[in-house]
């Protein structure tokens, strides 16, 4: 299948921010990123949007949300480097706020084979962008929103 120039174009900005989310992450606390990014912190044990709520021009932002989702995912696959949830998360922060769409990056843990562990992942107003394919079975504990 071939693809048109803008999926090209969205996968090499998707690959951009997944880098530089990779290299900001690493040299940077998390609370540094959050404020580059202009997120908030939302109260724990935040309830997630339920789908039913109004929006204007949902379609048309529900559909950019998707792209953005399978650009990260896509892009992810064909780096040379690993990048966690948090990495496509944040990258999908940047390529949702240049679109003018919301974003809410939710965390959330679990308990497997008698170890904690993390999850995040985002959506755009109800819309799931990226990890949340994963995301069953975490207990959402705290989001970052635009």
């Amino acid at each position: 299948m071939t693809r048109k120039p803008a999926d090209w174009l969205r996968a090499v900005e998707a690959a951009a921010g997944l880098l530089a989310m990779r290299v900001g992450v690493a040299v940077l606390p998390l609370r540094v990123v959050a404020t580059i990014l202009r997120l908030t912190l939302v109260p724990p044990l935040l309830p997630l949007p339920s789908g039913d709520e109004p929006g204007v021009g949902r379609e048309s932002c529900c559909s950019q949300a998707r792209l953005v989702g399978q650009a990260i995912e896509r892009a992810a696959r064909w780096l040379p480097v690993h990048t966690r949830c948090l990495h496509q998360a944040l990258a999908g922060v940047l390529m949702l706020r240049w679109r003018r769409l919301p974003a809410l990056v939710v965390f959330g843990v679990c308990k497997r084979n008698e170890m904690l562990r993390a999850h995040a992942w985002l959506l755009s107003g109800v819309t799931p962008v990226v990890g949340w394919r994963e995301q069953a079975g975490f207990t959402p504990l705290a989001g970052m929103k635009t």
